[in-house]
């Protein structure tokens, strides 16, 4: 019996002291802001990782959220109370606007087996790198053909023009209105050359008021989808 209760004994001590020596991976400031920063610029950022567990902490792996941030090795075992470096480079190049990319630490650390440190930018065009920038640019993204005689077919030129000095491409025009139909006069768009979408509207089995929106994708970096709204109201 008296074996038993020493065992047991044993084994309860094992367990308390098991759960006691774990490692505990922080790091203080998870997350950087670069703030604005020109386009093009190649940013760099250093994360303490530090072991703030009893156990030693081995970090397995660092995984990056893309191709643009690129993870440099680190001191894959700490001891605890040991830290080290996490370096974290970040290229700006063709990025517009917010940016937020991570880097995600694969660890031994039992409450956080995945732990995630960030970098955030705002991406800026220069004056003259933006005037380069394929730009769309539409007179109105809502047009109201007015009171159509039932049984009609009924057009609309909308006029496309690029303000940017690289060519605009037109990726993708669609509907989700059976009842139009979709012509582009040319896919490639030149600095202020326009081009044209032609609409057309068949009325035949329609009444009332009705609405329709297309969607036009493009290259443009700042307007990637572009959304327009046509109405009419069909009259017997």
């Amino acid at each position: 019996m008296k074996k038993i209760v020493l065992i047991l004994f044993v084994i309860s001590n094992l367990a308390v002291f098991a759960q006691k020596v774990s490692p505990r991976i922080f790091v203080k400031d998870n997350i950087y802001d670069f703030k604005e920063v020109p386009q093009n610029t190649k940013l760099k950022h250093e994360f303490v990782i530090k072991n703030e567990g009893t156990g030693t902490l081995e970090i397995k792996e660092v995984k990056p959220s893309c191709e643009c941030t690129v993870i440099e090795p680190v001191v894959k075992k700490l001891e605890p109370g040991d830290s080290t470096i996490l370096i974290v480079n970040f290229d700006t190049k063709g990025k517009i606007g917010y940016q937020r990319e991570h880097a995600y630490i694969l660890s031994n650390d039992p409450e956080a087996p995945v732990y995630r440190v960030s970098v955030i930018a705002n991406v800026q065009l220069t004056k003259e790198a933006e005037e380069q920038l394929p730009t769309i640019k539409v007179q109105n993204t809502s047009f109201d053909l007015g009171e159509v005689k039932k049984g009609t077919h009924v057009s609309k030129k909308i006029e496309l023009k690029n303000l940017g000095k690289q060519p605009l491409i037109i990726k993708k025009v669609k509907s989700g209105c059976d009842f139009l139909k979709l012509r582009l006069s040319d896919k490639k768009i030149e600095f202020e050359k326009p081009e044209y979408l032609n609409v057309e509207f068949d009325t035949k089995n329609l009444s009332g008021r009705q609405s329709c929106t297309i969607i036009v994708k493009s290259n443009d970096p700042r307007t990637r989808v572009l959304i327009l709204t046509l109405f009419t109201d069909v009259i017997d």
